[in-house]
């Protein structure tokens, strides 16, 4: 019975988990079996080869199942969490709905990204504005280039001069296979320019590459590892170097309802 009713579960989980997956990238991974196996001293993975006909005090609920597990013995009216825990939750709601329990509001928490003094002189060297930063690191690679150089910023009217051309060349006939064959080449010259620009933006990036190398290494220590950095970095550096008043400083700017993303720079 337990089997079955777990295979319901899971069954909904995956159904909704594929169904965000095409606007969400998926935060934790369904399993035939979400449940962790506890004993005096491990906690151990439960796999599709193993008996679940276990005693119920060695289940342990993976991320997936443990949200329900908290609902059920303790019910709350919202849940505040990250953009990543938030995600998760989302892949929930129809398996709280077939179990009876009450789905919480999800709140999104602001999160928060420390710039310190050295890092803020190097943003402002490069005459980088602070949203920038959010930027792919190819996106801002390219921003930069086309900022600091001679490099049209979009091409538009050459792009628009090529089609007018063979667009006035087909004015010109009635017939619809010279059209086509008009129509093919016009689009042949449009891949041929935008690869000549491509070339031509690399060329520009060498000219720039020691500033490029710096947004590279600001965009590693402010997303390590394209992740935010209240997810990566430890908060005890961060107090041993402000002291006390890194927390006075945290409890005055954040507010967790803001869902507001802030930049907590000198």
């Amino acid at each position: 019975q337990l089997d079955t009713h777990l295979g319901v579960a899971i069954e909904l989980l995956s159904n909704t988990s594929n169904k965000l997956e095409n606007h969400y990238k998926k935060q934790a991974h369904v399993r035939k079996i979400n449940f962790f196996k506890l004993s005096e001293n491990s906690r151990e993975r439960l796999v599709d080869n193993q008996s679940i006909n276990l005693p119920l005090e060695s289940y342990s609920p993976n991320v997936l199942l443990r949200p329900l597990f908290q609902e059920i013995i303790l019910p709350n009216i919202a849940y505040v969490g990250g953009g990543a825990e938030l995600a998760y939750w989302m892949q929930l709601k129809n398996m709280f709905e077939s179990e009876n329990v009450v789905f919480p509001m999800l709140v999104l928490r602001n999160s928060v990204m420390v710039v310190d003094g050295y890092k803020s002189k190097k943003i402002e060297k490069l005459n980088l504005k602070m949203e920038d930063l959010f930027l792919t690191e190819q996106e801002l690679h390219k921003a930069y280039v086309i900022e600091n150089s001679t490099f049209s910023k979009n091409f538009k009217d050459q792009i628009n001069a090529i089609e007018h051309v063979f667009s006035d060349l087909q004015s010109q006939y009635v017939d619809k296979t010279i059209k086509s064959i008009i129509d093919a080449e016009k689009n042949k010259q449009l891949k041929s320019f935008d690869v000549l620009i491509k070339k031509l933006l690399k060329q520009e990036k060498n000219k720039h590459s020691i500033s490029l190398n710096q947004i590279t290494s600001l965009k590693n220590s402010l997303f390590p590892q394209n992740s935010l950095q209240e997810r990566f970095d430890n908060f005890i550096p961060y107090y041993l170097k402000y002291g006390e008043d890194f927390i006075k400083i945290l409890k005055q700017e954040l507010n967790p309802l803001d869902t507001n993303f802030v930049i907590l720079a000198h």
